[in-house]
């Protein structure tokens, strides 16, 4: 990936990198999303690149496993411009925080029209619900309450909700 002097794109690519590299991520964006195209990335320019970023790497890799050739160089400044326009601190030019970078990528893949049916062939869970592909790949369930192991009561219950990791 394209990281030339002054674009700071090294926390973006890394970013691009760990997601294609989740072979789970990468193959319930490839099976769900192919297919519907226009319906993806209408609502969202920043899933339109990077799913035209996840294309041109797995050219890539095809290119390199059939005639040996070195990966092209890709140019991430199609996704970078789609999380300026957000205009959510991510600007083109400036060191941008990775975390906050991940964060605007998750809330862009989690619209309503991009969610995965558990329906389709290997993704797990409960039958006929629909799910966001980052809380499908990536989110850690987790429901908190105090109990006291004198006397049994359970208090200060949390709803069961998720939680996301960057480190």
């Amino acid at each position: 990936l394209v990281n030339r002097q002054g674009e700071y794109n090294c926390f973006l690519n890394v970013i691009i990198q760990c997601l294609w590299h989740c072979d789970s991520f990468k193959d319930i964006i490839s099976r769900e999303y192919s297919s519907r195209w226009e319906d993806v990335t209408k609502g969202s320019t920043v899933v339109g690149a990077l799913l035209h970023l996840f294309q041109q790497l797995k050219e890539g890799e095809q290119e390199e496993r059939v005639a040996g050739q070195h990966r092209l160089v890709i140019d991430p400044t199609d996704l970078r411009m789609a999380l300026d326009a957000l205009g959510k601190n991510i600007s083109i030019g400036e060191m941008n925080d990775p975390t906050e970078v991940l964060d605007r990528l998750y809330e862009c893949l989690a619209l309503p029209h991009l969610h995965i049916s558990i329906n389709a062939p290997g993704v797990p869970g409960v039958r006929g619900t629909r799910v966001p592909v980052v809380q499908h790949c990536f989110a850690l369930r987790v429901s908190d309450s105090v109990h006291c192991s004198l006397c049994q009561k359970v208090t200060h219950q949390m709803p069961e909700h998720s939680e996301y990791f960057q480190t």
